[in-house]
């Protein structure tokens, strides 16, 4: 066992907590900061059950005044609470801010029954201007649900960044979908093939999420053809190569 194993079995709750809200905040590769903490951090504090963290939180988050302390509290909260966690979730909701709303979308998604969280983050995010709203989107793939599509569909702007295939990919993208956008045109056409491009090669997100295939995917020459179509129908260099690009790696959906 090394040193540093048998110190975390003889830390307190309290104590284990202060380490982790008093971690260093940015990579070593550069200064980008990050509110998610490591699992290794994680994994002691799960040595203690809900019973033990409830009333320490709440004692704790009053004190709290960065709001990278915060995000980090409403973080653990969703590891640690889970079914024990929906009344702090409930009560600490008007915290909601730009600076915590990592924290709390991801306390509520992982305390709360999915419908009300989800309904939650996006009345918050309908209350942002058109920017902010744009760039705090990307929480809604953590939910991993098929509902986030349709708010794609309700919210989409161009121009067309990368960040809204990476949302349509991360929530359960079909085919259906898939078909529809591109027929649709842009600006949502241009998301169907990024979010496709991320389901044919399946890589992992830099928060650790693993993109998913395809669901439901077609027949070969039926996928082979709605491309070549959207092609001929939007011939842009950017398309020409996406769409080539993708069809070059279709076999990916039959392996």
């Amino acid at each position: 066992m090394k040193i540093s194993d048998h110190e975390n079995i003889q830390a307190s709750p309290g104590e284990l907590l202060k380490a982790v809200l008093l971690r260093d905040h940015f990579h070593v590769e550069g200064p980008v900061k990050r509110w998610f903490i490591e699992k290794a951090q994680i994994d002691p504090l799960m040595n203690f059950p809900a019973g033990v963290w409830l009333p320490i939180f709440e004692t704790c988050l009053p004190k709290l005044k960065n709001d990278d302390h915060l995000n980090t509290l409403f973080h653990l909260s969703g590891y640690l609470l889970k079914e024990s966690g929906p009344d702090f979730v409930r009560k600490n909701w008007d915290k909601w801010s730009p600076e915590t709303f990592r924290g709390l979308t991801f306390a509520a998604i992982h305390c709360l029954p999915i419908k009300e969280a989800y309904g939650l983050v996006t009345d918050r995010l309908d209350q942002m201007d058109l920017k902010e709203r744009l760039v705090c989107k990307f929480i809604l793939g953590w939910f991993e649900n098929k509902q986030v599509l349709k708010w794609i569909e309700e919210n989409v702007q161009s121009p067309i960044d990368v960040s809204w295939g990476t949302l349509a990919a991360r929530s359960q993208f079909d085919w259906e979908h898939c078909e529809k956008w591109l027929a649709l045109g842009r600006p949502i056409s241009l998301v169907a093939l990024d979010a496709l491009g991320l389901c044919l090669t399946t890589p992992r997100a830099a928060d650790g999420h693993q993109y998913k295939p395809l669901i439901h995917p077609p027949l070969e020459n039926i996928f082979k053809n709605v491309l070549e179509n959207y092609m001929t129908a939007d011939p842009a260099v950017r398309v020409r190569r996406t769409t080539e690009a993708l069809m070059s790696e279709r076999k990916r959906l039959y392996a």
